[in-house]
């Protein structure tokens, strides 16, 4: 290990604090971060909700009902 390496590590975490080094290779997010990936994740089960909506409107329609 350089001592370029613990240098720029420990300056990381003296700015950054324990957002420095979140563990496991991941990022931590901010809380507007963290509200868009929530909301992404209800965009896409809303999306899917309403596919199959349409696709069951679709399959009554065929039916011959109105």
């Amino acid at each position: 290990m350089s001592l370029s390496a613990l240098s720029r590590w420990r300056k990381q975490a003296a700015k950054q604090g324990s957002l420095a080094f979140p563990g496991q290779g991941r990022m931590a997010l901010t809380p507007q971060e963290q509200e868009i990936k929530r909301l992404q994740k209800e965009l896409e089960i809303l999306r899917q909700e309403r596919e199959i909506l349409v696709k069951a409107a679709a399959c009554l329609g065929q039916n011959g009902r109105p």
